[in-house]
């Protein structure tokens, strides 16, 4: 079900998180309540938003990108790139590469908080 989720940074304490391993932003948007798994048609926008924070450390670049919701689902996304020694330093190259694994990570994240989602409406349609 749609909820905090836990922290899944690769690097506690290299970006500000809230006690018990959760962030959890202010909400930047509130929409009326329909039923989780109500048919009803829903027209409105939503926003979601995402901030990226970039770390660099002595073994490479760490990357982390937060997603804010509408609800209480709080997803993190890491990733990390290091330069090979043999290669010409580009920090830019270092951070994008770091970034781009980072919303790969995030996007494994919410397809998986999607799953357990889904698979808690089933459960609870089968338990009624």
């Amino acid at each position: 079900m749609p909820g905090k989720r836990p922290h899944t940074g690769a690097y506690p304490g290299a970006f500000p998180v809230r006690p018990g391993g959760f962030w959890a932003p202010e909400p930047a948007c509130h929409f009326g309540n329909t039923p989780l798994g109500s048919k009803k048609a829903m027209l409105r926008t939503k926003k979601w938003s995402t901030e990226i924070f970039i770390d660099e450390q002595d073994d490479g670049v760490h990357a982390e990108v937060r997603l804010h919701t509408c609800d209480n689902t709080h997803l993190v996304g890491v990733g990390v790139a290091a330069t090979n020694p043999d290669d010409v330093n580009v920090p830019e190259i270092d951070d994008e590469i770091a970034v781009a694994r980072a919303l790969a990570n995030l996007s494994r994240e919410l397809l998986h908080a999607a799953t357990e989602d889904i698979e808690g409406i089933h459960d609870q349609r089968a338990q009624r």
